[in-house]
């Protein structure tokens, strides 16, 4: 598994529900080092993506094309939600696999990652959990 952020904490949690869900990790702070990695030195299982500021929403584009050289999975973790879903339609109209919502519960991103992996896509964990 490959994780983008640039939040420290946020990154040390993430990292550490994928470790108790026996899944591995290789964290990066940009999505310049993603691409850098992928898919010439690192060929992840599925990439998630911590979306903070707007900026992240184009960085995120590139790393979705890079991502399907692999092919892998690109999941998508933010707060920015709006009740008429245009985030989440932003995120599956650049070709996400996965829209998880801030704050995540351990079980949520699991079980999106195993989804996203095992071939599902458009997986939506929007709403409040």
């Amino acid at each position: 598994m490959l994780l983008i952020s640039d939040a420290e904490q946020f990154a040390d949690r993430i990292v550490s529900v994928l470790r108790v869900n026996r899944i591995g990790v290789v964290t990066v702070d940009t999505c310049r080092q993603a691409l850098a990695l992928v898919p010439e030195h690192l060929r992840p299982r599925a990439v998630v993506v911590d979306i903070e500021r707007a900026a992240h929403w184009s960085s995120c584009e590139d790393v979705v094309a890079a991502a399907d050289r692999v092919p892998c999975p690109v999941v998508a973790v933010t707060s920015w939600t709006a009740f008429d879903g245009r985030f989440r339609r932003r995120a599956f109209g650049v070709g996400c696999a996965g829209f998880v919502r801030k704050a995540i519960a351990r079980e949520v991103l699991a079980s999106a990652l195993q989804r996203v992996t095992s071939g599902e896509r458009r997986i939506d964990y929007s709403y409040r959990y």
